[in-house]
């Protein structure tokens, strides 16, 4: 789709007359309306927005595969901490839990 824009628009600075032509259902608001795209040069600019993630990388990692922390997709970053809160809290959870539990 980006590519056919910029060629349509490209056919318009060209021949406007016959980029015109190929709009389809032109008596009809949505083809006034691609016109009017087309003159503004909106449509380039569309086409120029579809085609331009093709250059680029499609993944933002440093050489190895890992990321930005020193990771390795599904790893645990090295940078942050293991909090262990100890069972003491586990127990204080529970029984918050089944306190809120009983009181329905």
């Amino acid at each position: 789709p980006g590519l056919v824009l910029l060629a349509w628009t490209a056919l318009y600075a060209l021949s406007n007359t016959r980029a015109v032509r190929l709009i389809p259902l032109k008596k009809e608001p949505s083809g006034a309306g691609f016109h009017i795209l087309l003159a503004d040069g909106v449509a380039a600019l569309l086409g120029v927005a579809m085609i331009f993630p093709m250059f680029v990388p499609s993944r933002w990692r440093q050489p190895g595969g890992r990321d930005h922390d020193g990771a390795r997709p599904g790893e645990r970053s090295p940078r942050l901490p293991v909090i262990d809160a100890g069972p003491a809290v586990h127990r204080r959870i529970l029984r918050t839990a089944a306190t809120a539990a009983d009181a329905r």
